[in-house]
This record gives C-alpha cells, structure tokens and sequence, in this order.
C-alpha cells in the first residue's frame, strides 16, 4: 500500500525580544500553531547567524524530516537529498535527476525487497525517447541508490538491505584529435573567445567549466601560471590545479588581457561566457572534425601520452586521475611497455632455444 508523499517541515533560525539566544521556530504537521526551542547558542554582537546555530538548525531539520519507521526507499531518497542540499554539494544537480529516476522504479519498494530482477529493469528501461538508458548513466543511479541506502544505515533509519552489484561501467570514448585536425579546427574558429578557449585547453587540458570560470586574477604573467582553483570553493572529484603555460599561450593571453571588458578571461560583448558550445560546433562543422569541448581535454592527456609524460606528470598538469590517465596511456602509448616487452621475450627466447636443442636430440635417438 502506497503512502503520500510527506511534506517537509522548513524550521527556521529566529530572535526573541529581550532574549539572548537563537531559536528555532517550526510548524508540525498538520497544525497551525508554530512551535518554538532554543538552540542554547547566544546572539553574537554581529547579529548574524553563526556556525553553530546553522548546524544546529540542518542537524533540527534532518530529525524532524526523518523517514518514517519501515521507511520507503522513496521515503529514503527524499531524505537523502535533504542530508546532500544542507551541505551544499556540487553535483546536487545531479544527485537530484537520479533520485528522480530511481523514484520510477523504487519510490515504494522497501529496502530489504530489493532483487537482482528490480535492479536489471531499471537499468535496462528505456528513456522517454525510446532508447536504451545509458549504462553509464544506469550506473551512477545504483550508485546514488547505494549511497542513500548506505546513508540510511547510519543514521539507523533501517538496518539492513541486500547487496546490489552495480552495473558494468560502458567502454570509454577514446576518440581524441591528430595535430592536423586540431590545426584546421583553430583556422576555422571566427570568434576570437572560442579561439582563446580552444588554445587553453589544448594546452592544459583543464574542463570547459574550469576554463569558463577562470578570471585575470588568478592568470600569473611573471610565472606564467594559471590557477583553475575557484578561491574558498569546496572541493570536488574533478579536481582543478595550478598549472604552468608555454610562452605562445602567455602571449596569446597578454594579447586578450589589453582588450578585457570583464574580469573573465572568456567573456563576448562585455559579459562572461557561460557555454561555448554552440562556437564550438561551428567551428569543429566548418572544418569537418568530430570534437566537443570536452575532446580537447581528452587530446592534451593524449597528446602528452604519446610522448611518452610519466601518468602521475599527465595528471598533475590535467587535474585528472591517475586511473583515466592509465586507461588513455595503455591505448595511445603502448610503446611504454616495450621494455618489459623486451626482457619476457628475452627470457622466453633463450629458454626455447634450449628447448628446441633438446627436442631435437631426443628425435635423434
């Protein structure tokens, strides 16, 4: 039997007159008569919200939201985004579009009847556009799953839940750009922004969203060093780094800096770049290469794969982990491993000779 969704109850910092310490106020539901409950943290002489009463209140709000006993995992979801939203994640987005998902197959199933059968139709299900669901994107919605479920232990709102195999992650896209085509991708680019984002990603290898963001401030002329880190920004699995730059990308930059109308490096008719996109595609059309924004990123790792960079260097300057570095490594640089190469097939030779040299006295007698 289903039961309604719950509505949130939103409790909220307030003052008092003639009190010194914070409360809380809340509406239960189902009543109309607020109710109130001291924190036991005292107004600052600022008046502002403190640290403390803001943990206060998140820690408050996750109580009284808490699932209900025998929860739902739909039940669970909710509550688990509640947990991810206090604490201002990154990728709420799209933690938010799994749970969305998830609810379709899962929303009133319980945890512990969770099969191996419920998991493979939501993974196999098909999208609204009548594909096949990504495996990629199946996979990180059994991850989402498995972190609330995991979340949901801990808080002890159940106790158990079988174990689910995740999905297999889907072959990596490997496909990155030759010298030449890179070369006929930057001739046909007509807007000078696109041109100037094409040029640092080439040679840093840094996301499209770290290169969007990245302000004058933090590009150092003197060192000739650009720092991707967003100052006081928490930090995410997609890490950004400082990385240094060749001269011809400084002169490139210094040449863009003396016509700046913004704080950004990537900004059009006086306002920051929030996608190149659409540029991008006009560019990679006109001069018939098949590239995203994100190829480039995938042809610095590979570019400085071929030449043979250590993994750890690679991903130092491409704020990229050593396990997409490796996997990239293995396909574009195979040379890497002729050494190895070199000794097994030394060893296995000299044996086999001495074992040719034997066979053949053994058929002489």
């Amino acid at each position: 039997v289903s039961r309604k969704a719950r509505e949130k109850i939103e409790p909220k910092l307030v003052t008092i007159a003639g009190r010194r310490k914070w409360y809380i106020r809340w509406t239960p539901l189902g009543s109309r008569t607020p109710k109130i409950a001291s924190t036991g943290i005292e107004i600052g002489d600022e008046g502002t919200e403190p640290p403390e009463a803001i943990e206060f209140l998140n820690n408050f709000r996750e109580q009284l939201n808490a699932p209900p006993p025998d929860p739902y995992i739909g039940e669970l979801l909710d509550a688990y985004i509640e947990i991810k939203r206090t604490k201002k994640v990154m990728d709420l987005p799209r933690l938010q579009s799994a749970v969305k998902a998830l609810k379709l197959s899962f929303e009133f199933v319980r945890p512990n009847n969770i099969t191996d059968h419920l998991i493979s139709l939501h993974t196999e299900r098909l999208s609204v556009k009548g594909s096949p669901i990504a495996p990629d994107t199946a996979r990180k919605e059994i991850q989402t799953l498995v972190a609330a479920l995991n979340v949901s232990i801990k808080k002890r709102w159940i106790t158990s839940f079988p174990e689910i195999e995740l999905p297999e992650e889907s072959e990596p896209r490997e496909h990155y750009l030759s010298k030449e085509e890179f070369g006929r991708l930057i001739g046909a680019t007509k807007s000078a922004h696109i041109r100037l984002y094409m040029l640092i990603a080439g040679a840093s290898g840094a996301r499209k969203k770290s290169i969007l963001e990245l302000k004058w401030d933090r590009v150092n002329f003197e060192t000739r060093v650009i720092d991707f880190r967003v100052p006081g920004r928490r930090k995410t699995r997609k890490k950004r780094v400082a990385v240094p730059i060749g001269r011809g990308l400084s002169a490139e930059l210094q040449i863009a800096k003396e016509f700046a109308e913004t704080d950004y490096v990537i900004e059009y008719h006086g306002s920051n770049v929030q996608d190149v996109k659409k540029g991008f595609g006009l560019a990679a059309e006109a001069a018939g290469v098949n590239a995203t924004p994100h190829t480039l990123k995938h042809t610095a790792i590979s570019w400085l794969a071929a030449l043979d960079y250590s993994i750890q260097k690679i991903s130092d300057l491409t704020g990229t982990s050593t396990k997409t570095i490796e996997r990239i490594y293995r396909k574009v640089n195979p040379e890497y491993m002729r050494d190895a190469a070199d000794d097994l097939d030394a060893i296995i030779n000299s044996n086999s000779i001495i074992s040719r040299v034997q066979l053949k006295n053994k058929q002489a007698k």
